[in-house]
Formats: structure tokens, sequence, C-alpha cells
């Protein structure tokens, strides 16, 4: 009986590893993250500097963008199909509305420090009482075509650096326009629920500094949110409105830079938790 070393391969496993490996080369050349890119332990680096894991995570990213916008364009064609024919009926509203949020916005670092070698994290929360505006069609009192401004500016967020001795201090401005739809399902009622979603895009101003390296930069991400809460109608043209909204900004990255030579990159995560009360006149 001849016995088989752990050292060892049997033919087909053999074939198989060289299967995977080929798989795995041909995913990697795409730029697709694969499964089969961890079948190792250690940390493989492409031509363009970037890790297999940290390449996963672009694609999960992308992936995450993607489900969000399907999802919210799914969330669309149902509503058109759904709605009433408004413009048949004449039943088009233009309307001009502002809201006070109280936004519980939270702050995830990201990147890595090249100067002192180790990989930046933490969160930091930063609550503010922020204003908003929007405008948009109002199709059969149902639906809503809505676009909306978002301006939070001054947020300021420590998160660690090197030890305990030193933290990034970081200021953000951020604005964001979101395009979105909101549901009225019972807009003869003087008190009905809505809900709502939409993307758009965030730009942010950013920057910042561990007294060590520092940064700034102005770029913009995409955005997506989604809402739900209660509208009081009292006229068929004025609502107030109280709900709850989970807004995702995005995120920002800077280049470290330590008396002026590259120093690594830092990244900064935005999503806000937030409670709002706005109102809706409509023409």
């Amino acid at each position: 009986m001849t016995v088989l070393k752990t050292s060892q391969r049997r033919p087909e496993d053999e074939s198989a590893h060289i299967d995977i490996q080929i798989i795995s080369q041909y995913f990697n050349a795409k730029g697709i993250p694969s499964i089969f890119s961890f079948e190792r332990a250690e940390r493989r680096t492409s031509p363009e500097g970037k890790s297999d894991f940290s390449r996963a995570g672009e694609g999960g990213n992308i992936m995450k963008k993607l489900a969000v916008v399907g999802f919210l364009g799914l969330f669309l064609g149902i509503v058109l199909l759904w709605c009433p024919p408004a413009g048949a009926a004449g039943n088009v509203k233009f309307y001009l509305g502002g809201e006070g949020v109280y936004s519980f916005t939270n702050f995830k670092a990201g990147g890595t420090n090249t100067s002192g070698g180790f990989d930046n994290t933490g969160t930091d929360l930063n609550k503010i009482i922020r204003p908003g505006a929007h405008l948009g069609l109002e199709l059969s009192g149902m639906v809503n075509i809505d676009f909306g401004f978002h301006y939070r500016a001054k947020l300021h967020f420590t998160t660690p650096s090197y030890d305990p001795t030193f933290n990034y201090e970081t200021d953000v401005d951020a604005y964001s326009l979101m395009f979105s739809i909101y549901i009225t399902p019972m807009p003869s009622y003087v008190i009905s629920p809505y809900l709502g979603g939409g993307v758009g895009g965030s730009k942010f101003k950013m920057t910042t500094d561990d007294t060590v390296v520092n940064g700034t930069v102005d770029n913009i991400s995409f955005a997506w949110q989604a809402e739900a809460g209660l509208q009081l109608a009292p006229t068929p043209n004025f609502a107030l409105r109280i709900g709850y909204r989970y807004l995702n900004l995005g995120k920002s990255e800077l280049d470290l830079l330590e008396m002026g030579f590259p120093a690594g990159n830092f990244t900064g995560d935005l999503t806000a938790h937030e409670i709002v009360m706005g109102l809706r006149i409509a023409f």
C-alpha cells in the first residue's frame, strides 16, 4: 500500500490547484475581486501598488453602490407604474420646502500612514443642527419627485494616529444634492405615513493634521439616502413632516504629506442618522 506524504499532491489535486490559480489570475487581470484571491495568507501587491485585499474592498464598495442604485431604480419603476396618471388628470403641483435636521454624523477613518507604518483607524461622532431645502413635483398628492440640497459645515472629528500621543484632527465641509422619490400612500387623510429614497452626490472639503503629517482635498462622491415618517397636511397645498433619515455621504480621500513629502493617504467615510422636521408648500 502506498502512503501519500503530506508534501505530495495527487495529479488531480495539482490540476485543481492550477485551475484555481488560472481563475484567480483571470479575475485579478480584469480587476474583479475573486474568492480565490484569498487562497493564500500572505498579502500580495499588484503593479499598481494595491493589494488583493484593498482591490477586493474597492470591488465590494462598487457592488454596494450598484445594489443601492438598482434598488432605487426598482423602487422608482414600481412608483411610476402604481401612480395614477396624474398628468392626464391635471393633478401635478410644483412645491418648495425647507427643513430643520438634527443630525448624528458618524466619521470613519481609513487609509495608511506610511511615515509611521500603520493603518488609520477609528470613528467619531458629531451632532449638529443643520438646514435643508427642497423643490419638486407632486403627482396626484401621492408621489413627490424631489430635489434636495443638504449642507453641513465645520464638522470636526478626532481619530487615533500614532500611539495615544497623536490624533488626527479632521475638519469636513460637505454639500449634497439628492434626487429622491417619496410616496404618501394616503394623501386624502390629514395624517399619513410617507417613505422615500434617493441617490445623488456629495462635495467634500476635508483637511486633517496629526502635527506630523497633514493633507487637504476637495472631491465629489456618490451618496444615497432612505427616509420614513409621518405627514400632517391640514390643507391640500400645505404639509408638515417629521421623520427619520439615513444618509450615506460616501468617502473622501486625501494624500498625506510630511514636510512636503508623500506619507500615505487618509480616508473618511461619512454617514448620518437624522431626525427631520420640514414643511412643503405646493402651488
